[in-house]
C-alpha cells in the first residue's frame, strides 16, 4: 500500500511540475505573442499611414498599395495564429488542472480506504490475540483436566 502511495505522490509531483512548466511556457508564449501583436499593430498602423502618404504620390501607388495590403493580411493572419495558440494552451492548462483535481480526489479516496484497511487489520489482530489467549486458556484447562 505504501508503494502505491509513493507512486501516487511521485505522479502528483510530476503532474505539479508539468503544470508549472506548462504555465511558464504559456506565460512566455503569451508574452511573446503580446509583443508580436503589439509590434504587428504598430507595423500595421505604420503601414496604414505610409499607404495614405503613398496614395498622394506617383504612378507606382497601386503597386505599393498592393504590397502593403499583402503585408497587413500576413500580419493579421499571424495575429490570428498567435491568438489560437493562446487558446489552445489555455485549454491544455484547464485539462491539466482537471486531471490534477481528479488525482487529488483519488488520493483522498485511497487514503480513506487505507485507513479502513488498517482499522480492519487492527480489529483482526485483536481478534487473533483474543483467540490465542482463549486457546491457551483451553489448553491449560485440558491439561488440568487430564492430570
Amino acid at each position: 500500500m505504501e508503494t502505491l502511495e509513493i507512486g501516487l505522490a511521485l505522479t502528483s509531483a510530476i503532474v505539479f511540475f508539468f503544470i508549472a512548466v506548462l504555465r511558464a511556457v504559456q506565460k512566455l508564449i503569451q508574452q511573446t505573442v503580446e509583443v508580436k501583436i503589439a509590434r504587428s499593430q504598430a507595423a500595421l498602423q505604420e503601414l496604414q499611414y505610409q499607404l495614405r502618404e503613398k496614395e498622394e504620390l506617383t504612378k507606382y501607388d497601386a503597386a505599393i498599395r498592393e504590397h502593403y495590403i499583402e503585408r497587413m493580411k500576413n500580419l493579421e493572419a499571424q495575429t490570428q495564429v498567435y491568438t489560437e495558440q493562446i487558446e489552445k494552451f489555455t485549454q491544455v492548462a484547464a485539462k491539466i488542472e482537471t486531471v490534477q483535481k481528479e488525482n487529488i480526489t483519488l488520493r483522498l479516496q485511497l487514503q480513506q480506504k487505507d485507513k479502513t484497511l488498517k482499522e480492519t487489520a487492527e480489529r483482526m489482530s485483536n481478534r487473533i490475540t483474543t483467540l490465542q489467549e482463549n486457546l491457551h486458556k483451553l489448553r491449560d484447562i485440558l491439561v488440568r483436566n487430564q492430570t
